[in-house]
């Protein structure tokens, strides 16, 4: 049901996307990430998600549209689509204002349609319905008076055909959801006799996380990639360093079977925050093994080269690259190779964060280290032009000092994500400002005493903070702070 979150400012209302599994939810929601970045609040998640399908579900915050006045922020979420986990998609169901019901547009994806209607009482429940025919206009697709006529809609359900990879029809099924749940909205507080009747505090993406998991189902791990993994007797030129990196491969193969983490993949600020990927995480005893189809190489020598290039940005890091890293190449079947970075397993900052509703002083202390972190990334750019992903999930403090953790290094003269970076720690703390003050306290305080105003400038940090908008008005005050400490500076 719609509420008031005073938090936030705003009616916060919910779009679920339901519907048989690899129908396009997902996919729906990651287009509306990347086309929507001038209203979308924070990035999206996808908790526990892998390459067997969403475990929990993807969320995604907007801004759009009003309800009697006031502001509307809706929270887009996904529903699992595995039949192991029908308790989790039920649950996620009945938290919808308004429903996206998303299938396939062929004849079998009718037919699934269908038998998904009826076994979830779609029909007729009095949350809004919209149709989404995805995959339209391919070969064997039906008209969309044929799907009305199958599914047994009626022409209060709208349908729309879309192309979902293409991000065609994406932003139709989204704006039609949310109209419907505004109207809902707007009854709600009409009926309550205004806006108080309905003011209340969100479920954020981690509440919904907390109880999807005590319902206690779970989906079988996927098999592991068929990737070849490093080994200490590759060749002369595919290991870095030379002199060390064979006898740290050789240790991490010791530590045990290596179990690959999908729990560490394809999040957006649950679990470990590290965003929507590719890559190949494996767990060895104390060690990271990391690679991704991005880095595999069709030749021994393009992977030579690569490998030869990544040390090069490796070395740049200075202290920011934990000890006993490697990068070491995998030859495979086909005469290509992959190239891993093995490294010791660490934990980043940002699971220290979300740590924080057990542990408050674990957030607090990893807060205070990512102000270290985003301080020594600034100095990064400006004296050496090293650009690195500024996010808690890239970061980890190895017991002597804080370490860069991901393999993003570029070359480059700014960092336009930087402003972005340093907010986002505020807005996502709004309601704990004992996070908000230790953070900001830290941030000053490294500045002061480690950045030359030469450096604010080539940053451009005082723009890159005033061009980014803030979401959560609560925030307004702190990101103000921010600014004024970048503005001292300079």
């Amino acid at each position: 049901m719609a509420i008031f979150d005073r938090d936030v400012g705003r009616v916060v209302v919910r779009v679920v996307y339901t519907g048989p599994p690899g129908a396009g939810k997902s996919t729906n929601v990651r287009m509306l990430a990347d086309s929507l970045r001038a209203r979308r609040h924070g990035e999206m998640i996808s908790p526990g998600s892998n390459d067997a399908g969403t475990e929990f579900f993807d969320w995604l915050e907007i801004d759009g549209g009003l309800v009697l006045g006031h502001p509307i922020h809706c929270q887009l979420v996904t529903t699992p689509g595995a039949s192991a986990l029908g308790k989790r998609r039920q649950l996620v169901i009945e938290s919808a204002d308004a429903l996206v019901l998303v299938l396939e547009a062929s004849v079998q994806g009718v037919a699934e349609g269908r038998a998904f209607l009826e076994k979830h009482s779609l029909r007729g429940s009095g949350t809004p319905l919209v149709v989404q025919m995805n995959e339209h206009d391919s070969e064997g697709t039906l008209d969309l008076g044929e799907v009305r006529l199958r599914l047994e809609l009626d022409e209060s359900v709208s349908i729309v055909a879309a192309r979902a990879r293409e991000g065609m029809g994406v932003r139709e099924t989204v704006v039609l959801a949310m109209r419907h749940a505004a109207v809902l909205a707007q009854s709600a507080v009409l009926a309550r006799g205004g806006i108080e009747g309905i003011s209340a505090t969100a479920e954020t993406a981690a509440m919904l996380h907390g109880r999807l998991q005590g319902l206690g189902e779970s989906i079988p791990p996927p098999r592991p990639p068929d990737v070849p993994l490093p080994s200490p007797e590759v060749g002369v030129g595919g290991i870095w360093p030379s002199t060390t990196g064979r006898d740290i491969v050789r240790r991490a193969l010791a530590a045990g079977v290596c179990v690959q983490r999908h729990d560490l993949v394809g999040q957006h600020g649950l679990a470990d925050g590290s965003g929507a990927s590719d890559t190949i995480i494996l767990q060895a005893g104390s060690y990271c093994l990391k690679t991704s189809p991005r880095r595999r190489f069709p030749t021994l020598e393009a992977a030579r080269d690569a490998l030869v290039r990544s040390a090069r940005l490796k070395r740049m890091l200075g202290k920011l690259l934990p000890e006993d890293t490697v990068l070491c190449l995998a030859p495979d079947a086909d005469d290509g190779a992959w190239l891993w970075t093995v490294a010791p397993w660490l934990s980043t900052l940002r699971s220290r964060m979300l740590r924080g509703d057990e542990d408050e002083e674990a957030a607090l202390g990893a807060l205070r280290d990512f102000a270290t972190a985003a301080v020594d990334s600034m100095l990064l750019a400006s004296r050496y032009q090293v650009i690195l992903d500024v996010h808690p999930s890239n970061f980890a403090f190895d017991g002597k000092h804080i370490v860069y953790v991901d393999d993003d290094v570029t070359i480059g003269a700014n960092h336009p994500a930087l402003g972005y970076a340093l907010i986002q720690r505020i807005e996502e703390s709004a309601r704990a400002p004992r996070r908000i003050q230790a953070y900001l306290d830290a941030l000053e305080r490294e500045m002061a005493s480690r950045l030359h105003r030469e450096d604010i400038e080539k940053l451009g940090l005082p723009r890159a903070l005033e061009d980014v908008v803030i979401r959560v008005p609560s925030a307004r005050e702190s990101v103000e702070r921010l600014r004024a400490i970048v503005g001292a500076k300079t």
